[in-house]
């Protein structure tokens, strides 16, 4: 069963931009939909399994394992 979410975003000029997320394959597509024409662009796809499978990737401080550090372990 695949299961998935289609998100609009907004996006410059005359393009409106559609995140689509399947969760069962892990995957992300973004398309934009030129309003004028109605016409769709597949601008990108990608398997976020590895991402996902990250312990932590964060630019900012503090950085996850900071923050794990400091709370009470449950």
């Amino acid at each position: 069963m695949m299961s998935s979410a289609i998100l609009p975003t907004s996006s410059q000029s005359f393009v409106q931009q559609m995140v689509i997320v399947d969760s069962a394959a892990k995957s992300i597509a973004v398309y934009h939909v030129q309003q004028d024409t109605g016409v769709i662009v597949l601008k990108s796809v990608r398997r976020i399994d590895a991402d996902l499978g990250m312990e932590e990737f964060n630019g900012a401080e503090p950085a996850p394992s900071k923050i794990r550090g400091i709370l009470p372990q449950r």
